[in-house]
């Protein structure tokens, strides 16, 4: 039996190595792991400390569809752990729609979030998955969202902290990309059972919002795709 394929784009960045492939590395069944990167040299020591065979390491740049399509042809899933997303994820999925080849990603941008949602019919069509924000925010907290909202009559507002500050000593370029495309400009937020748009660090979560037990400070809304999917699983979604 030839062991399904998983293919793990960005796989050198830290999010997708910590994360998903030494998941997948660990998971059971009959698994092979194609991790993919520009820097394809960061991934050798990784591939060593798994059993041999578990993994394989190839350059890829996701920009070259065609090579794309050459890595994920007949993969069970590609997981794109490369960012920022609002550049990344749409040659990927396009790419995976194409190649009819389950996707799976941890985006964290609304622009990249609403596009992947806004391809419904287009995965439906290729008969293949699209798993969108996968992560811990979006991904768990909308989980947690939607169990703390099934356990009340009614809900009037959804809060989700974003705490932030010298947990790890280096961050990458994609990450403070991220920050700076979410600080900047305005931000998408849900309000009164529809989309409402503020001001980046100036919308609801400003001065005279109520403030978290434990937090000393909160800056403001920033520009995070949890408000567009989160509110798809609560009371009022």
């Amino acid at each position: 039996m030839t062991a399904r394929r998983v293919v793990s784009i960005g796989a050198a960045g830290e999010m997708a190595r910590g994360g998903a492939v030494e998941r997948f590395a660990k998971a059971n069944g009959d698994w092979h792991l194609v991790l993919c990167d520009i820097r394809p040299e960061v991934l050798q020591p990784l591939v060593e400390r798994m059993p041999t065979g578990r993994a394989s390491v190839r350059r890829l740049d996701l920009y070259d569809h065609r090579n794309l399509l050459e890595v994920i042809d007949g993969a069970a899933l590609v997981v794109l752990g490369a960012g920022p997303y609002i550049r990344t994820s749409e040659p990927v999925i396009t790419a995976c729609l194409e190649a009819k080849v389950p996707y799976l990603d941890f985006d964290d941008d609304v622009e990249s979030t609403q596009h992947a949602l806004s391809l419904h019919a287009k995965a439906k069509e290729a008969g293949i998955p699209v798993y969108v924000g996968c992560g811990a925010s979006p991904g768990m907290s909308n989980v947690l969202v939607a169990d703390a909202s099934s356990e009340l009559d009614t809900v009037e507002d959804i809060d989700l902290g974003w705490l932030v500050g010298d947990e790890r000593p280096n961050v990458g370029r994609a990450v403070l990309q991220h920050l700076m495309h979410i600080a900047a400009g305005d931000c998408l937020t849900w309000e009164n059972g529809g989309p409402a748009v503020h001001e980046s660090y100036v919308g609801p979560a400003g001065p005279g919002r109520r403030r978290p037990r434990g937090l000393r400070r909160i800056r403001g809304a920033v520009g995070r795709p949890r408000c567009r999917t989160a509110r798809r699983r609560s009371v009022h979604g």
